[in-house]
């Protein structure tokens, strides 16, 4: 039986109970066993030059795959390393869990964004009066997290001081508390859902913003499209805010949340994942057994 692991910090699995019993089961449903473990009862590096993983209660030579639900890209690239397939790939958790490195991909790819200013941790970027308000995240927050509204610089240097990190700087769009998501498995769309908040700045469906199924307009789909050409997506979540009704990139999430989907649609995207992944596991095993 083809094995993998589902990898998830110990916050991040006590948190997902549900969405991972869903993939356990999904998989199982192809003969696919997916084995749960903590990122934190894991131990990697480099012995006598070469990259090493090991697991608490299991051999990692067991394993084909893993679907990595925590936040490391140098993880995905030992994992990746040692001939594990990892969904989503190194370069993937490398990018996008970047504000900085999103930005300069879409940038290249000629996707538009938001006014962005690059800060490093330690060093407070400087503003005229008449620049603010600001926006400053945290180069690599998510769900609306180390996110903060500045109307003047006292208020800036006390966010890169709480946030400790390299961080970004914003000028906020036209529509505040709005933004879409639209989820992606392999190369296909195959959900987006609108989030909106009266209450704050963010829309995130964790603090409370609204969430409805929707459909995606050409010009939304132009810049997924785009990124799904760049990128070898596993699942990923590319969000999209408005200025004057010009859709933005906003960022891609790379452990991408799907209560809200499950919220407003009948869309199963575990199953649809693991339908993915069990297709892509098997074009990779034909390949080699054509070599």
């Amino acid at each position: 039986m083809t094995k993998g692991l589902l990898i998830y910090d110990r916050e991040g699995a006590k948190r997902n109970k549900v969405f991972i019993d869903m993939l356990i089961d999904r998989f199982g449903k192809r003969g696919i066993e997916l084995c749960l473990v903590i990122f934190e009862e894991m131990c990697f590096g480099i012995d006598s030059e070469k990259p090493f993983v090991s697991l608490k209660d299991a051999d990692i030579k067991d394993f084909s795959f893993a679907v990595c639900r925590c936040i490391n890209p140098l993880l995905s690239r030992h994992l990746e390393l040692l001939g594990l397939k990892v969904f989503n790939n190194s370069e993937i958790s490398r990018i996008c869990n970047s504000k900085n490195m999103t930005y300069s991909v879409a940038s290249e790819l000629g996707i538009p964004g938001p006014i962005t200013y690059f800060g490093k941790r330690g060093t407070v970027l400087e503003f005229n009066d008449s620049d603010f308000p600001l926006i400053v995240k945290s180069d690599s927050g998510h769900g609306g997290a180390e996110v903060f509204w500045a109307n003047n610089m006292h208020k800036l240097t006390d966010a890169v001081k709480r946030i400790d990190a390299d961080y970004v700087v914003q000028k906020p769009v036209s529509e505040l508390g709005k933004d879409l998501r639209i989820y992606v498995v392999g190369k296909t769309i195959v959900g987006a859902v609108l989030r909106t908040s009266e209450k704050d700045f963010r829309s995130n469906f964790s603090l409370g913003g609204s969430a409805k199924l929707v459909t995606p307009q050409d010009n939304e789909l132009k810049i997924a499209k785009k990124l799904i050409d760049r990128f070898d997506f596993g699942m990923v979540g590319i969000d999209i805010i408005y200025d004057n009704g010009k859709p933005l990139l906003n960022e891609i999430e790379d452990v991408v949340g799907s209560r809200m989907l499950y919220a407003s649609s009948d869309i199963d995207i575990a199953d649809l994942y693991a339908e993915h992944i069990a297709n892509t596991l098997a074009v990779s095993t034909n390949k080699g057994d054509n070599l």
